[in-house]
């Protein structure tokens, strides 16, 4: 909690301290977090250690530290917010991972012969991918490997066999080594990244990104403290564009509140899971404003048991029953595999996938923006709109990829009565929509010469046009025959931002009478 009025801090002050009575007796240790005024007032030997959390925020921990030292800031006024150090945890009742070698079902493989299917054989048994249409998105989006990923969670996941090839850099918190050793990073990891068309295992949503692990959990716990110096890192640090958070806490921290709208102002999309307990009770951080809280559902598209309701839900993904990459230890010995969980924590992830789509396509959205786009792109189930249950509804990478990807309203026409028409008319647009490549096809049942004209408009909200260029070429086409003529450039360009925006196709003669009906291609953004 901010203080704004001292009085009211000292106050609050000599609450907790008698309130720690019973557990500190005076001298004895405590651990806390607090927000300094201004440079941090270090503490006296013997008085405890303080260690950085966010200190552009002037945000420490304190461990060790006397209840004098306590008392002391707030009596000074040296302490902005002074709260005890929490923990964190791993959502509570997630199903143990069931290992398997095989296949335990057959997923629902897409009817779309144009969506790409990989060749890893365990992609079968992956029905959560596939429900959210994430073949259609590989076949369309350009995934380069830029967009940043940070995984606050139980660490670096790349002894995996299947989990190589997008791990980037790591960091541990914990002291314990960077690896993960308990399985849960393993599999929220491989189901953002896992290596796809490996021949191996599963596959993962994203082929090519780069994940940062930040291993802030030994097995299952974690201090706000932590969380907060891994999400600060994961900004000033590594430059991550989306955050993972599949973890939840039970109370509203001003450190951990501090450290999301950090990485919120950062540009960074913030995803955390709602909690498992299948109640309406609120967790955080999937409860700050910007956060975007994922929901569990489950094959059959409905509530998982298990995930929360209530108005922290801004969209589902599955979460029950999803397959993907294992780790299981032993009596301290390791085994990697695969198997099915279920939690909210294995939603998230699939979300998260979702926001480094929108990234890949568009650097500049935001948590707010991708939850614009969720909520026009998500398959809602339930109440429309946004309920307690689904949010927005169950992600949908078919509906969100051509929410990015312009499309025709129609196809090319079916010509004129000399038999000249256009046939095929593909463009592809840049991910900011300026510049495109577009692909012309012209046939035609007689001999003809003509110029072809590609010009690109947008119509303001008063209907107001603004024409951008007309590129042309000389075409000519033989009787019977199909002739194709590519454009590209920077002038093909639209307005994402217009009332309505499409391109022009025309093809005339020499006297400038048409040869073929023109052509309208209307972009859906």
């Amino acid at each position: 909690m901010r203080f704004k009025h001292i009085k009211a801090a000292i106050l609050l002050c000599l609450i907790i301290i008698s309130a720690l009575g019973a557990v500190y007796a005076e001298g004895e240790s405590g651990s806390y977090i607090i927000k300094f005024s201004h440079a941090p007032v270090w503490p006296s030997n013997g008085d405890g250690t303080l260690t950085p959390v966010i200190p552009s925020e002037n945000i420490y921990a304190a461990y060790k530290v006397t209840n004098e030292y306590i008392s002391r800031l707030y009596q000074s006024g040296e302490a902005e917010y002074i709260e005890p150090d929490g923990i964190a945890s791993i959502p509570e009742n997630e199903a143990a991972l069931l290992e398997s070698t095989e296949p335990d079902f057959i997923a629902l493989m897409s009817e779309d012969t144009d969506d790409y299917i990989p060749n890893d054989p365990f992609f079968t048994n992956q029905w959560g991918t596939q429900m959210i249409n994430a073949p259609y998105a590989w076949s369309k989006a350009s995934f380069d490997g830029s967009v940043k990923i940070g995984i606050i969670d139980t660490g670096d996941p790349s002894r995996h066999p299947d989990i190589t090839s997008n791990i980037a850099e790591s960091k541990d918190y914990t002291g314990s080594g960077v690896y993960d050793t308990s399985g849960h990073s393993t599999f929220v990891s491989g189901i953002i990244a896992a290596d796809m068309n490996n021949s191996m295992g599963t596959a993962g949503i994203l082929p090519r990104v780069q994940i940062i692990p930040l291993k802030a959990f030994e097995d299952r716990e974690a201090t706000i403290s932590v969380i907060a110096r891994a999400l600060n890192d994961a900004v000033d640090i590594y430059g991550c564009d989306v955050i993972n958070m599949s973890l939840t806490y039970d109370a509203d921290s001003s450190t951990l509140r501090e450290a999301v709208n950090k990485a919120l102002d950062s540009g960074a999309i913030v995803v955390a899971a709602v909690g498992n307990d299948g109640t309406g009770k609120i967790y955080y951080p999937a409860a700050y404003d910007g956060v975007i809280g994922v929901g569990s559902v489950t094959r059959t598209k409905t509530r998982a048991v298990n995930s929360q309701y209530n108005e922290t839900v801004d969209a589902a993904a599955p979460g029950s029953g999803v397959y993907s990459t294992t780790l299981n230890n032993y009596s301290g010995r390791l085994r990697y595999s695969y198997g099915s969980g279920s939690g909210t924590s294995y939603a998230a992830p699939h979300i998260t996938a979702a926001a480094a789509i929108a990234k890949g396509y568009d650097r500049n959205i935001n948590s707010d923006g991708f939850l614009e786009i969720l909520a026009q792109t998500c398959e809602h189930l339930g109440d429309d709109g946004k309920n307690p249950e689904f949010g927005y509804g169950l992600l949908d990478l078919r509906a969100m990829t051509d929410y990015f990807t312009p499309s025709a309203t129609s196809a090319p026409g079916s010509g004129t009565t000399n038999g000249t028409y256009f046939s095929s008319f593909s463009p592809n647009f840049t991910a900011s929509f300026d510049g495109a490549t577009v692909s012309v096809q012209i046939t035609s049942s007689s001999d003809c010469r003509g110029t072809l004209r590609l010009a690109s408009y947008s119509e303001d909200q008063t209907g107001g046009v603004m024409l951008y260029d007309i590129l042309s070429a000389d075409v000519s086409v033989s009787a019977g025959g199909t002739v194709t003529s590519t454009f590209s450039g920077e002038q093909i360009k639209i307005d994402p931002e217009a009332a309505r925006s499409y391109l022009k196709l025309l093809y005339w003669d020499e006297n400038q009478s048409p040869l073929a009906k023109a052509y309208t291609y209307e972009i859906k953004y």
